[in-house]
């Protein structure tokens, strides 16, 4: 499977137990995020080969790994994570 990247610091999530987890966040994503973030990046976003983190970026695209703009979309694949942000700050916690 293709990488998927933890949308609050853009590191590369893994695969323990069947759930998807940011351990430098040490965010454990829901069934329903999972679902949907896998669902929207996992098919149709092209990673760059250098991840790009630029300091004071918030939120990074789960597809690509790169920063997202001011309105959540990606530069790169231009799909976004506007609609999960309430769920991503409210219930998916990250150091």
């Amino acid at each position: 499977m293709k990488n998927i990247y933890c949308p609050k610091c853009g590191n590369e999530m893994k695969n323990k137990n069947n759930e998807l987890i940011c351990e430098s966040g040490k965010m454990h994503l829901s069934k329903i995020i999972e679902k949907e973030l896998l669902r929207r990046f996992i098919y149709e976003c092209y990673p760059i080969s250098e991840k790009i983190h630029e300091k004071g970026h918030k939120w990074y695209c789960p597809g690509c790994g790169v920063p997202l703009k001011k309105d959540l979309s990606c530069n790169l694949c231009s799909k976004s994570i506007a609609d999960l942000k309430y769920q991503l700050v409210e219930f998916h916690p990250h150091e």
